[in-house]
């Protein structure tokens, strides 16, 4: 029996194989939120997405997971026609976050104990009103990720 090949789910539902670290699951593109979303507004099944875009149910499913990260042109635009949107709204960040109590929950997260923000730093997550996020809220993660990028570009 070949225990390092069987897959497990575990109760943060991300797989992973035995012995390994499990996977984070990929976030959707702006396209892939929209997608959803725009779906489910009009009580649509992905199989039916599918078929009025001449698409298959595993191109829509990947393209709302995450997991197809570049779709073509003539992809989006069959999916558009499908739905009957115009393109952009496909393309278009759809909501803004107010990331006050976001920032405020990082700040008490082991997360800033590590990275150990600046009063400049602090200054500079509490300048951020909203955010554009494609398809769920940040996490503390997410704002600490934020931080380090801001970090690398102030030093180049």
């Amino acid at each position: 029996m070949n225990r390092t090949k069987t897959n497990i789910t575990r109760t943060t539902g991300a797989n992973c194989s035995v012995g390994r670290k499990p996977t984070k699951p990929p976030t959707p593109t702006v396209a892939g939120a929209n997608c959803r979303r725009l779906r489910e507004e009009r009580k649509m099944s992905q199989g039916e997405l599918a078929a009025r875009a001449g698409l298959s149910r595993g191109t829509i499913a990947k393209l709302e997971l995450g997991t197809y990260r570049s779709p073509d042109l003539s992809t989006v635009e069959a999916i558009a026609r499908a739905l009957e949107v115009p393109l952009e709204a496909l393309l278009t960040p759809h909501a803004t976050t107010d990331v006050a109590p976001y920032i405020e929950a990082f700040l008490t997260s082991p997360w800033a104990e590590a990275l150990a923000p600046t009063d400049e730093e602090r200054e500079w997550l509490g300048s951020l009103p909203e955010m554009i996020w494609a398809g769920s809220n940040p996490t503390a993660e997410t704002i600490a990720l934020l931080l380090q990028w801001h970090r690398q570009t102030r030093l180049q």
